[in-house]
């Protein structure tokens, strides 16, 4: 070693000597060490990742081409007989909600007779068709007046569309008799 260095303190007599570059330089090294050895494991990492999915990619490709398989056959195994049946049913549960949704109610046309009738009014004859709507009835009151105020009641109702009075007789037993034709209001017959 050259005298000039050795008087500055860096040869090898001095309290820094070599020991002092060595652990600079290998403080250095092992950076420098390090960061390779940082470089190397994360390229291993990338390659194995990389060849990890490949992998998947190939393994999703066979279970692809297996499900369309599987698919295929069961295509293959369907039964469209049963199916058309299913359409049908459906058709039909439709078919009976409409018959449902638009059901009448004629025990309701006798509860409302019953509700209208005076207590000195019966009836001796009854008939229907709910298809135009119309009530014949065949009755019988003790006089006039209860045969009228009967008429008068039944015209008034918003359930009753019209009253249609003709023919009062007088019968063998005392009573008033008449027949009546009522017609309906539609809307009645179609409520709960």
């Amino acid at each position: 070693m050259p005298e000039k260095y050795k008087k500055k303190g860096i040869g090898s007599g001095s309290k820094l000597s070599g020991n002092g570059l060595l652990k600079f330089f290998g403080k250095f090294t092992f950076k420098a060490n390090s960061l390779f050895v940082l470089s190397f494991v994360l390229l291993i990492s990338i390659i194995l990742i990389s060849f990890g999915l490949w992998g998947y990619k190939i393994n999703l490709n066979e279970n692809k081409e297996i499900l369309v398989q599987k698919v295929e056959k069961l295509q293959n195994q369907r039964d469209l007989d049963l199916e058309n049946n299913f359409m049908d049913l459906k058709e039909k549960i439709d078919n009976f909600k409409d018959i449902i949704n638009k059901r009448i109610y004629s025990l309701n046309l006798l509860e409302t007779i019953e509700e209208l009738t005076l207590p000195l009014v019966q009836y001796n004859d009854f008939s229907v068709n709910l298809n135009e709507l119309l009530v014949n009835l065949g009755i019988e009151a003790d006089n006039y007046s209860s045969l009228a105020k009967q008429v008068v009641i039944f015209e008034e109702d918003p359930r009753i569309k019209s009253v249609i009075f003709s023919e009062v007789k007088l019968e063998r037993s005392g009573l008033v008799g008449s027949d009546l034709e009522i017609i309906l209001n539609s809307s009645f017959l179609h409520s709960k």
